[in-house]
Parts: C-alpha cells; sequence; structure tokens
C-alpha cells in the first residue's frame, strides 16, 4: 500500500521536505553524500533516480477506491448489457497500483 504525502513536487533534493541534512532522502534512506552509487548526482539539480515521490494528487479529489472490485460488483448487479463495463474500461486511471 502506498502512503499520499501531501506535498508540492519538488524539482530536486535539495527542494525536497524529505531531505536530510542535504546528504540523504528521509523517505526511502538512501544517503548520496560521498556514496559510489550516486557519484554523479547532483542534489541541487535534479531527484533521486529512485525517487518515491510520483506524482502529486490535486487538492480537490473524489474517493479513492480500487476500481476492478468496483467494476466488478457493478457489473454482477447491473450486468454487461447497458456498456457500463467498456465505459468503465475507457476512463482514465488516476493513481495506478502497485
Amino acid at each position: 500500500m502506498s502512503v499520499v504525502i501531501r506535498m508540492e513536487m519538488p524539482k530536486c533534493c535539495d527542494d525536497c521536505d524529505a531531505n536530510y541534512d542535504c546528504c540523504a532522502c528521509g523517505i526511502i534512506g538512501a544517503f548520496w553524500f560521498h556514496n559510489p552509487r550516486y557519484k554523479e548526482f547532483d542534489s541541487s539539480k535534479e531527484r533521486l533516480p529512485d525517487c518515491p515521490i510520483i506524482g502529486e494528487l490535486p487538492e480537490v479529489h473524489g474517493r479513492l477506491v480500487d476500481a476492478e472490485i468496483l467494476r466488478v460488483k457493478l457489473i454482477e448487479h447491473i450486468g454487461e448489457t447497458n456498456g457500463f463495463g467498456k465505459a468503465f474500461d475507457e476512463t482514465p486511471t488516476v493513481v495506478e497500483k502497485e
């Protein structure tokens, strides 16, 4: 399960609220200062390649539900005859499941 944190999307790690002491990510614990894995990484210009922040939910949004379970329950209840399943499948996903 994901954890949703309301914050603006940082442009680089130096601008991120999860930046710990300008040398590590407080979310995933990645320590980039003198770490050979992040030798080319510049925290003042970019985000970590494995940054867990993938996007930003809008300030106002609808309920977040498991759409696949909802689809199955609704089709069981009203059936496929009215085209509901096709319309449901064509509705864009806002937040992907893990």
